[in-house]
């Protein structure tokens, strides 16, 4: 895999059209939002459990909403990463593509428990050592709403090919990650300078808020559009597409990889 060419590739189709992975970018944060504050109400106001997280330990209730949003972020991920797929195999994608992963949330959840549980030990371990563990599991929630093989044979499978191509895939998602925290800069340095005692203006604020904003519009959208292309030229086999065309329903077909 020739990492140039697969940023180019990104980059060109980022650039050539940006909607379907923004609109369900949006869509998805405000999804995101509202389950977020309504299982906090839930929690707080009808549970009784207050909400709350200090460096000893976290509330019971916090322990919940945390659980719920994992569950929430499972399809959104592979839901974004399945759009960039289509994109990048030159097939029609919308924003409306999210709703066909919805059903595979169940695997899906599982997939992230297990790869989320194996990265967190990788960094107790050695932090290098997670970092490498995350980027050679970060395809498997996408492999199995392509392939449709069981959550571990996904995770299995897919760390196999992505063993082969590692340096170039960390060198990939390493630049993306930086992307994405240098969008958060502007808005980071208001809030570090008022955290430090400093104060900031209204116009400040504002500002920094609209720049941080626009640039994630722009990153998280890439940062998806990669995870595709990626997937494209690591596990779709030349001039064959694997992708299945209804998300829907289960396949029994495991595909093919370039190993």
């Amino acid at each position: 895999m020739n990492l140039v060419s697969v940023l180019r590739e990104t980059f060109s189709l980022v650039r050539q059209d940006i909607r379907p992975l923004l609109y369900a970018t949006v869509a998805s944060a405000v999804a995101m939002t509202l389950v977020f504050f309504l299982f906090y109400w839930v929690i707080e106001t009808l549970l009784g459990m207050p909400i709350e997280v200090s460096l000893e330990q976290a509330s019971e209730g916090f322990m919940i909403l945390q659980l719920v949003m994992v569950v929430v972020t499972a399809p959104v991920e592979a839901g974004l990463a399945y759009i960039g797929l289509q994109r990048a195999l030159g097939k029609p994608a919308s924003a409306s593509d999210m709703l066909r992963v919805l059903p595979l949330t169940a695997p899906l959840l599982l997939i992230s428990l297990i790869t989320g549980m194996v990265g967190q030990l990788g960094f107790a371990l050695f932090f290098m050592l997670g970092l490498g563990l995350m980027v050679l599991l970060s395809q498997a929630n996408l492999y199995y709403v392509v392939n449709r093989t069981s959550p571990v044979r996904s995770i299995i499978d897919s760390a196999r090919v992505m063993l082969k191509h590692l340096l170039p895939a960390f060198g990939a998602y390493s630049l993306a990650v930086l992307g994405l925290i240098t969008a958060f800069w502007p808005l980071a340095m208001v809030m570090g300078s008022q955290m430090q005692g400093g104060s900031a203006d209204g116009t400040t604020e504002l500002l920094a808020s609209v720049v941080t904003l626009l640039a994630l519009c722009w990153m998280i959208p890439f940062f998806f559009q990669l995870k595709g292309v990626l997937y494209k030229h690591l596990f779709v086999v030349k001039g064959e597409s694997k992708l299945n065309p209804d998300t829907t329903t289960d396949g029994g077909g495991k595909g093919h990889f370039e190993a």
